[in-house]
This record gives structure tokens, sequence and C-alpha cells, in this order.
């Protein structure tokens, strides 16, 4: 799929209360990410575990259910693209559609 191309691998790490859930939307993704050619590495942690690891990734997914976390979060780290994932992503585990959001914020 041409259009899922990028050209370098790129760090993505999901943020939520526990890591539980957006580590099962993580593999998702990576399982996109893996059947696309894309070069993708994806980690999901807790927000107190995350925080440290910003400064390292090239994009930062905010769970839905800590999404008030986002300002802050973009205050303590401007260059780094970051977004709330979608509930109704998030909800179905949407892999695909989360990491076409990827690619708009990498743009």
């Amino acid at each position: 799929m041409e259009k899922y191309k990028i050209l370098k691998m790129k760090k993505i790490l999901l943020v939520c209360n526990a890591g539980m859930s957006t580590s099962m939307l993580a593999k998702k993704m990576q399982e996109f990410s893996d059947a696309n050619s894309l070069d993708f590495e994806i980690e999901a942690l807790p927000l107190d575990q995350g925080r440290s690891k910003i400064s390292e990734v090239d994009v930062v997914l905010i769970g839905p259910q800590i999404k008030y976390t986002k300002d802050d979060l973009q205050k303590l780290f401007p260059n780094i693209p970051m977004e709330v994932v979608p509930v109704q992503a998030y909800g179905l585990m949407d892999g695909k559609s989360i990491i076409e959001l990827v690619q708009k914020l990498l743009k």
C-alpha cells in the first residue's frame, strides 16, 4: 500500500491510565503497520511511566480517558506531535485509522 509509506522508523508512544487497553491498541496498530510494511515502533505505557519517554518519540497518542492531560503535556513537549485517540477508534481497537492519524500528525 504505497499511500502508507514512510521513510524511516518512527516511534509512537500511547499513554493512558494503566496501560492495559492501550497495550491491546498498540498491538493492533503494530499488526497494521507490519502488514503494510511501515516502519513504526509502537509502545504503550501508563502516563506516569510514559512521561519520561516522550522526548524520545516522534508522536504521542493519549488515551481518551486522560484527554485532560493533553494541554499540559503539549506545553512540556511543544515539538512532539500529540493527539487524543478518538473514542470510537479506541473502542473499536481500530489500528488502521489510528495509524492514519499518526501519519497526518507526522506530515
